[in-house]
C-alpha cells in the first residue's frame, strides 16, 4: 500500500553552524525558570525522536500502515523529519546551556 502522507522536504536544508546565537537574549532564559523548562523539555522530546519513532514502530508492527509510515520516518528511512527534529533538539540544548553551563 503506497504511504498516503507525502515525505516534507524542506527547501533549504540548514545545520547549527548557521545559528546566530551570539544574538540569543541568554540573560532572558537565566532569569526565567518558565523558559529554563520550557526549552530543557523541547530540547530532551526534539533530541529523542529517533527513539520515540524505533518504539512506536515495535508497538505497532501489526499495523502495515502504520509500520511503513514509521520505517520512513525512522533511522534510516526516506523522510528528513527525526533528522531534523534531532537537530532541533542539539540546538535547543545549545541555547539553554550557555546561560546555564554545567
Amino acid at each position: 500500500m503506497p504511504d498516503r502522507h507525502p515525505a516534507f522536504v524542506a527547501p533549504h536544508p540548514w545545520s547549527i553552524e548557521q545559528i546566530a546565537f551570539d544574538r540569543i537574549a541568554h540573560e532572558r532564559i537565566a532569569r526565567g525558570d518558565t523558559w529554563f523548562h520550557v526549552l530543557a523539555a523541547a530540547s530532551i522530546v526534539e533530541s529523542l525522536v529517533d527513539l520515540y519513532t524505533h518504539n512506536l514502530r515495535d508497538s505497532m508492527e501489526g499495523d502495515a500502515e502504520a509500520s511503513q509510515w514509521l520505517r520512513a520516518m525512522g533511522p534510516g528511512g526516506t523522510v528528513t523529519w527525526t533528522r531534523t527534529a534531532t537537530l532541533c533538539g542539539d540546538c535547543v540544548a545549545r541555547i539553554l546551556l550557555a546561560p546555564m553551563p554545567i
